[in-house]
């Protein structure tokens, strides 16, 4: 969360230059995530930067999910409002996001869309843009700073075309691959014995865990598991790296024009 590349152009929330993984209390911060069980990846995300803001920066967090109305109507809320290190009253909106990018039949230009495709790249910059970070006026005028903390990776087809990428996307962004289920044996085929793959399991896709198996057998495991809307692994080299993110996503996913 804290080492990884922003994701976004948008993403200018800056990071601490000192951090010691060290300073984080294993039993401390499982107590603290014992009420916060979460599924959902994001919200997972954001209670790790909750803990990271008060429990190792040490800020002084005056709001968390703040919750904003105008009357009757809610507004939406904010994530984060704290003093930094400086004092300087700041307004964090946080995202981690996870785009595939693809090509609809017809359409020359690329999207980037969340695995389920409820989700867009352009949708969640307009929103984070135009209506998240300019809500916290109506409550904190004084607010210093409104910033963005936007970390994720990006997917892309093997065939795909990435010399010319979104403006939005920062050029150091994480990658990975993503394929449609008809295309993995091949795509296995192509790595060399000793490659091993772990599938990952929200919450948890920030950090690969448990015991890989032989990438011989990730055919066999996904097809048991494309009931999902998607199944995503990371890869192992023969020395155990990781050296692969990789979606498989359903056969009838937004189409690339082949």
């Amino acid at each position: 969360m804290i080492a990884s590349p922003p994701l976004l152009q948008l993403s200018d929330a800056q990071i601490p230059a000192s951090f010691d993984p060290q300073q984080v209390n294993s039993d401390h911060l499982l107590a603290f995530f014992a009420d916060r069980s979460e599924h959902r990846v994001g919200h997972y995300f954001e209670n790790l930067i909750h803990y990271w803001l008060v429990h190792i920066r040490g800020v002084e967090l005056l709001a968390h999910r703040q919750p904003v109305h105008d009357g009757d109507r809610r507004l939406g809320e904010l994530d984060f409002i704290f003093r930094d290190e400086t004092g300087q009253l700041t307004h964090w909106e946080v995202a981690v996001k996870f785009y595939l990018q693809s090509k609809t039949k017809g359409d020359q230009s690329a999207q980037f869309l969340g695995p389920n495709t409820s989700d867009s790249l352009e949708r969640k910059l307009a929103r984070m843009r135009d209506h998240q970070l300019p809500l916290s006026r109506l409550i904190y005028p004084e607010i210093a700073k409104r910033q963005a903390f936007v970390k994720g990776r990006i997917y892309y087809h093997p065939s795909a075309d990435t010399d010319s990428l979104s403006s939005d996307l920062c050029t150091g962004h994480l990658r990975g691959t993503w394929l449609h289920a008809y295309e993995l044996q091949s795509y296995v085929d192509s790595f060399r014995a000793g490659t091993q793959f772990s599938e990952l399991k929200k919450p948890f896709w920030f950090t690969p865990s448990g015991e890989p198996s032989p990438i011989s057998k990730m055919p066999e495991h996904v097809d048991r598991q494309m009931d999902e809307p998607t199944v995503h692994n990371a890869l192992f080299d023969e020395n155990g790296f990781e050296c692969q993110r990789l979606f498989i996503v359903p056969d009838s996913w937004p189409f690339l024009e082949r």
